[in-house]
This record gives C-alpha cells, structure tokens and sequence, in this order.
C-alpha cells in the first residue's frame, strides 16, 4: 500500500486438492459432532462414525428413526453454516422434504436396476438396497499371481466390503506363475 498499511486477508471456506484438506474437514466435522451433542445428540455418533471424509453413509431401523437422524445431522452441520447435499434413499418418503437441487443426481450407470449411486468406490443400488463394485481392469491371456494381484489391488474398497471375497485367491487356467 502507498500509506504503508498491511491488508490481511483470511481464506474462510475449504480449498480442496489441497493436501490438508481431507484432514481439515475430518476434523471439523468431528469437532462439530461433539460441539452439537447436547443439542443434537443423533448428530454426534453418524457424524464421528457414519463418515468418510465427504460421505455420510447412515440410516435407521424405521423411517422414523432414519427421519429423526437426518433432522438432528442437518441442524447440527446447519450450526456451522454449512448445508448437506445428494440426499438419497432407498424410501422415497424420506426424501419429500428435501428440495430436488439438494438430492442427489443419477449416474448413467446402469446394473438393470433404477440409478445407482458411488459412494465410498462402490455403487449402491437404492431400489434394491445394495452394494456393488465396478472393475476397470483386464487380466491379460497370459498372466501370473503377480499381475492378477496387481490388479486387485486397484480395487478401492476403503470399507472392506470385497476383501473377504479376495482373501482366498485360486488362480486356474491360463499362463501362470
């Protein structure tokens, strides 16, 4: 500045890509799950365990308890001026009160089933209440464990739901090693 006074500046939304990023909202959201208790106690155990950095992947017994969640999560992350979005059911009933522009949008995907959804590296199937996993990878005609593991491994399962499938792995047939 010409007068020689210094302008401060502070950056007061989340930059994501950043490295610290996925820390940062973990630890908010954390932070709010135990500051919003008192008021909202439903809030604090989906929002300390029912989440994956940007996912909450939560529910209930009977649409009551799942409607009674959903209040007590949206009044605590509204508290800290934030707002959920991509809604999703597989009770159409809960999602009546959420406006259109906050549920979630389809993939083009499609397993013969009505629009599944990613979350978590998976595909869930809200019609029908279940998870699937997309694989993008070739096992080449010639192949050894080497290369069949390598491409396991490309597999994104962060909750573990296909590692008990791939625990045992019998290679049969084929060029191997």
């Amino acid at each position: 500045m010409a007068d020689g006074s210094i302008n401060v500046y502070a950056l007061t939304t989340l930059t994501f890509g950043t490295a610290s990023a996925p820390f940062m909202v973990i630890r908010v959201i954390q932070q709010l799950a135990k500051d919003e208790q008192g008021s909202f106690p439903k809030a604090e155990e989906v929002l300390r365990d029912e989440i994956y950095v940007d996912d909450i992947l939560s529910g209930g017994p009977t649409i009551e308890d799942a409607e009674d969640k959903r209040a007590h999560v949206s009044g605590a992350i509204k508290s800290a001026c934030m707002e959920l979005r991509k809604w999703s059911s597989n009770e159409e009933s809960l999602l009546q009160s959420i406006p259109p522009e906050h549920q979630c949008s389809r993939t083009p995907l499609n397993w013969d089933a009505a629009d599944p959804i990613k979350a978590l590296g998976m595909y869930w199937l809200p019609n029908k209440d279940c998870f699937k996993f997309q694989v993008n990878f070739e096992i080449p005609p010639t192949f050894t464990n080497r290369t069949i593991l390598s491409s396991i491994a490309r597999l994104f399962d962060p909750l573990g739901r296909a590692s008990h499938h791939l625990g045992k792995v019998n290679i049969e047939g084929g060029n191997h090693g």
